[in-house]
């Protein structure tokens, strides 16, 4: 695959999530759907499982739904050949999430003791995070500063039991352990497909990447129809675009191979045969789109065409610039 295309796909599937989306596919132990302005979100609900129910042995092939077996009568953690020391058999339980386990005594995860968590109040929230009486944690560490009590998992979008890394306190809101600067926990959703955003703000990578009102399902809706060539937009695009002006009035959306500027102004589109590999941008004003010429292979190298280029939207002329 040609790298500028595989480093493209990476790009887009952050763009679509516009928050680097990352999710992972969940034994389910119960679930329910709830209802965020357009989107329906998946709730998961994890319960604890005795120590009867769990397999024989450890296969990351088989979706056993936990990390842990039992052998000759001791509990393992996946492929470790030594058992897990000091565990109460008669009070143990696991998650149906996998990740943690649990006696009288201490929380487990894998063969590790979770420092600071209480037992009694320790909860499964999903495969990202878990709280206790006094502290939140994620893959076994506790989140320092988050607010147990308030704390809450931001429902996905999807509809068929995935799961995201996005939590909320009443004065933060988390993407696995780090927090967001300056998002708005009151209002901060996760809108299908994937899309980190609040009253104020659409989020990428953990920081601001764009202002909400970008989001616009009327221009999405519309992209297949008036500005692709066949197949070129299946499916619909995320209702957020990958670039936009300044002002936010000329947005475009990008493929691949292609792009679809759209001008809000005169609500006509146009069509460029230039892609996220392409690195394509639009200029502040919107009046130009941006694109490189990259060296080919693996190993980079020199081009004589290689660099920054600018079409003027306008007359549809070229220039290097750069």
């Amino acid at each position: 695959m040609n790298t500028k295309l595989a480093w493209g796909i990476l790009l887009a599937i952050i763009i679509l999530g516009a928050g680097g989306y990352w999710y992972t596919h969940i034994h389910v132990s119960d679930s329910t759907s709830v209802s965020s302005g357009t989107t329906t979100q998946t709730v998961v609900t994890p319960t604890w499982l005795p120590i009867s129910a769990l397999p024989a042995s450890y296969d990351v092939s088989v979706d056993t739904g936990t990390w842990y077996s039992m052998q000759n009568g001791q509990v393992y953690c996946m492929y470790s050949k030594t058992p897990i020391a000091n565990i109460d058999v008669a009070t143990f339980v696991f998650s149906s999430l996998g990740e943690y386990a649990k006696d009288k005594n201490h929380v487990y995860r894998c063969s590790d003791i979770v420092k600071d968590a209480d037992a009694t109040s320790f909860t499964v929230l999903n495969k990202a995070y878990a709280k206790d009486l006094s502290h939140v944690f994620y893959s076994g560490k506790s989140i320092v500063d988050a607010n147990a009590t308030s704390f809450t998992v931001v429902p996905s979008p999807q509809p068929d039991g995935f799961q995201t890394s996005y939590g909320k306190d009443n004065m933060h809101v988390y993407n696995l352990f780090q927090k967001i600067p300056n998002a708005d926990p009151a209002t901060f959703v996760i809108l299908s497909p994937f899309i980190p955003v609040d009253k104020n703000w659409i989020y990428k990578n953990n920081v601001v990447f764009g202002p909400a009102s970008l989001i616009d399902e009327t221009y999405a809706e519309a992209l297949p129809a008036n500005c692709t060539k066949t197949g070129q937009w299946t499916p619909k695009p995320a209702p957020v675009p990958s670039i936009f002006s300044k002002d936010e009035t000329v947005v475009g959306y990008v493929g691949p191979n292609a792009v679809c500027i759209i001008d809000k102004k005169t609500q006509k589109s146009e069509y460029y045969e230039k892609g996220w590999e392409d690195g394509v941008a639009l200029s502040d004003d919107g009046s130009k789109l941006y694109y490189s010429i990259f060296a080919k292979g693996m190993g980079g190298g020199t081009c004589a065409d290689c660099g920054k280029y600018a079409i003027d939207r306008a007359t549809g002329s070229e220039e290097r610039v750069k």
